[in-house]
């Protein structure tokens, strides 16, 4: 049985008794809340323990494990940093043109691209095409946001990044690659829109067709979606879209693994919250230090009662958890009532009963 032995953990909101009590007198609700503990030799209180919490019931939870246990000790691993193609549909079928600049019909585009993990952005390339014989300098600029779609109109949201192009475009056709600032990160399951713009000159974003699919190198929950939004130069707010194919990119970065495990940072009383209760059902809150999840009963443990528990995400939130006891001998019981993890768990309970 693997325990941290960081400071020792014996903070006592991660661990809640219940004092509780029949028909003839209230019942307690959770230990964690109130004055801090007489520590004199007289005062032996029975709903003081000590909590030690199991870093393999954690483990378990956390959305994506990757620490080690090595001894007693948990170490954080430093993997590896280096850029990788996150999706791609550049090698695709090159079918047709967005004439980006003023001298197309809508010279603002967006492109979309969804993340199927954290990341760290570094670049994203794209297939464009100077249709000049000689160089050029007239570089569109290049913003990625989030945003949010209603039917087929793209409302665009908080600024992720300002891309760097670069310093020309030779005449024809190729791959140019456009630099996110350092330390830009995406958050899994959201999308994200390429925004392009060019005030002067013309410029052609080289694209797939409606029912393109990704390259090979793509990383499994990634995607381009085969839609682009737009609307003219002189126009402002939302743009329209359709599902006329996607610009040809490719979207490089690292893939954030997490290597800390979450802790759990609190256990109090929510419903009801006096320490002494005749409720029929008695929930603790418990609060995690990030997101986690498939927590449910099982990862609890309750003593002194044989009532059952049910677990439930609290406002949608994967950090926070109301965990509620109810039915069994709940409703006739007068002694502690606690509740901690189910493995690696050490609790001292006092029955009481008046």
């Amino acid at each position: 049985r693997a325990e941290s032995r960081e400071p020792r953990a014996e903070s006592r909101e991660p661990r809640a008794g219940i004092l509780h009590r029949g028909n003839s007198m209230p019942r307690l609700s959770t230990a964690g809340q109130g004055p801090p503990p007489d520590t004199s030799p007289a005062a032996h209180h029975p709903r003081r323990s000590r909590h030690h919490r199991s870093l393999r019931t954690l483990h378990r939870l956390v959305r994506a494990p990757a620490a080690a246990l090595l001894g007693l000790a948990l170490l954080a691993i430093a993997l590896p940093a280096h850029a990788d193609v996150l999706v791609s549909n550049i090698e695709q079928t090159d079918i047709g043109r967005y004439e980006l600049g003023p001298a197309g019909n809508c010279s603002v585009y967006a492109f979309s691209f969804e993340a199927g993990s954290d990341a760290v952005l570094t670049s994203i390339e794209f297939k464009l095409q100077n249709p000049g014989s000689t160089a050029v300098d007239t570089i569109p600029t290049v913003t990625v946001h989030e945003g949010v779609v209603t039917g087929s109109s793209l409302t665009l949201g908080t600024v992720v990044a300002v891309l760097s192009g670069p310093a020309s475009l030779a005449s024809g056709t190729d791959d140019y690659t456009f630099t996110a600032p350092s330390g830009t990160t995406l958050a899994a399951s959201t999308a994200y829109y390429v925004l392009f713009e060019l005030a002067t000159g013309n410029v052609f974003a080289r694209n797939t067709g409606a029912g393109a699919t990704l390259d090979d190198d793509s990383l499994a929950g990634w995607n381009i979606p085969t839609q682009r939004y737009f609307r003219s130069a002189t126009s402002t707010g939302a743009l329209s879209g359709g599902n006329f194919g996607s610009i040809l990119m490719r979207v490089n970065g690292t893939v954030v693994t997490d290597t800390t495990a979450p802790r759990v940072t609190s256990i109090v009383r929510h419903e009801p919250m006096s320490e002494r209760t005749n409720a029929d059902s008695l929930t603790w809150r418990v609060t995690f230090s990030e997101d986690v999840k498939n927590v449910d009963a099982t990862d609890f443990r309750l003593t002194g009662t044989t009532a059952t528990l049910t677990v439930a995400a609290v406002m949608e939130s994967a950090s926070v958890y109301d965990v509620t006891a109810s039915g069994g001998n709940l409703a006739g019981l007068n002694r502690f009532v606690r509740l901690s993890f189910a493995l690696g768990t050490t609790s001292r309970t006092r029955r009481t009963t008046r």
